[in-house]
């Protein structure tokens, strides 16, 4: 079956009207996951017993596993508009 122009743009419109209907949700979302973004692994920079600079990390599991989980859906959301995630 032959894909008609009306169909395109008819799928087209749709799409439109989609990203324009959450475009206002996904922007507060986006500004909501940057501000309560979840704290990376902590590196601590000490001087060991021989005075040697070694690296700490300080490991939380669960906030770990949030901030990874928080940094995965930010960048799904930055890519479905990155001019709205550089302005937040």
């Amino acid at each position: 079956m032959p894909l008609h122009s009306g169909m395109v743009d008819g799928l087209g419109s749709q799409i439109v009207q989609r990203r324009q209907l959450y475009a206002g949700p996904m922007s507060k979302l986006r500004l909501l996951m940057i501000c309560r973004m979840a704290k990376p692994e902590e590196v601590l920079i000490v001087e060991d017993e021989n005075g040697n600079i070694v690296r700490e990390t300080m490991k939380d599991n669960d906030v770990l596993v949030q901030y990874k989980i928080m940094r995965e859906t930010l960048i799904y959301l930055s890519h479905l508009d990155h001019e709205d995630t550089e302005h937040q």
